[in-house]
């Protein structure tokens, strides 16, 4: 039998033989999939450069934890993104196990970490408390990674979306429209994702010269079950940027029992490109999360850390886009782009 090279590779993925060099010597340009197809090719092909072995696939086992407050099969974002780091994974030949808290205990800590279970790493999707946080962090024996959020007081690697400059563009999109009365309906307080999605409205108020007011900030509240609401006041600004497509959603109902239309008589800019079902007016002009790449990101770091790699933590931002949707009214001509 002919020894096989790296011509011979190309030839059966249909790409060239810089690619394939390139994506044996694990140099950059080649995208994460490609690669991987590229390495499963070597390996069935039984390729040997001769000096180097080409890289084994990682067959590790990778943990997944996501909150019960989070989740619901079927339908919630963070099923979804579970979903799609599963999926992440598979493509790098790891298996994942999920485990789900019980919402209502007082302490989230992985069962995954308990007794002889054997998991290499460990991804955390979504926030938990911030107690429960540290003491995983600090009693795991394996890496763990965060998927959309952090805590940069706690050494930890994590994957956000680009908070900050996602909800600055979906704000800029109520301003484009005439909008100079915008509200802002989300969580900040203790939450890192909702501050920087508040920092990049008001950031986006105060570049277009635009005053802040105080009294259209809104927050959902809680029933004593915990199920969110969110409380409607008569007077109400003619736009509000909202920091998540489920607040959006919330809103629009407390909204309509009052007799306001969306958007003909107020307007939203949303965060997440995320909805279970379509409200009745159609969709949200929101950010859209690049999830895919999310997970990607966070199986990619996490593994880099079950090989070794002992760099210091690292936060990694993940960009998305504006989707247009039916949500906002134009009230005059389109806002001059210039900065005042």
């Amino acid at each position: 039998m002919s020894k096989i090279t790296q011509q011979d590779i190309a030839d059966a993925l249909g790409v060239s033989v810089v690619t394939v060099s390139n994506a044996l010597a694990g140099k950059r340009g080649v995208s994460e999939a490609l690669r991987d197809d590229i390495l499963r090719k070597a390996d069935e092909l039984g390729f040997h450069s001769g000096r180097k072995k080409p890289r084994v696939m990682d067959n590790y086992t990778i943990g997944i934890f996501v909150s019960g407050w989070y989740i619901s099969v079927g339908t919630s974002f963070y099923w979804e993104m579970y979903q799609k780091t599963a999926y992440a994974a598979s493509r790098r030949n790891c298996f994942t196990i999920l485990e789900i808290s019980d919402k209502h205990q007082k302490e989230e800590y992985p069962r995954l970490l308990k007794g002889d279970r054997k998991i290499d790493g460990l991804i955390i999707i979504g926030r938990i408390r911030k107690e429960s946080l540290k003491k995983i962090v600090e009693t795991a024996t394996v890496p763990v990674v965060l998927l959309d959020f952090n805590d940069p007081f706690i050494g930890c690697d994590s994957v956000l979306s680009d908070n900050y400059s996602g909800m600055f563009r979906a704000t800029e999109c109520l301003v484009e429209a005439g909008h100079r009365q915008i509200g802002f309906l989300g969580s900040f307080k203790d939450y890192t994702n909702g501050m920087e999605r508040f920092f990049g409205y008001r950031k986006c108020l105060m570049e277009r010269g635009i005053e802040y007011d105080p009294a259209f900030t809104f927050s959902e509240k809680f029933t004593p079950s915990g199920d969110p609401y969110i409380e409607v006041s008569e007077h109400l600004p003619t736009a509000i940027a909202c920091s998540s497509d489920y607040l959006s959603f919330i809103l629009v109902e407390a909204l309509l029992k009052k007799g306001i239309r969306v958007p003909e008589d107020i307007s939203i800019a949303s965060f997440d490109h995320y909805l279970p079902k379509k409200l009745y007016f159609g969709d949200l002009t929101t950010y859209e999360v690049d999830m895919d790449k999310m997970a990607r990101t966070a199986v990619k770091r996490l593994i880099r850390r079950m090989r070794g790699d002992t760099e210091p933590p690292v936060t990694q931002s993940v960009e998305g886009r504006i989707v247009q949707g039916d949500s906002i009214r134009r009230i005059r001509g389109r806002v001059d782009r210039e900065r005042p």
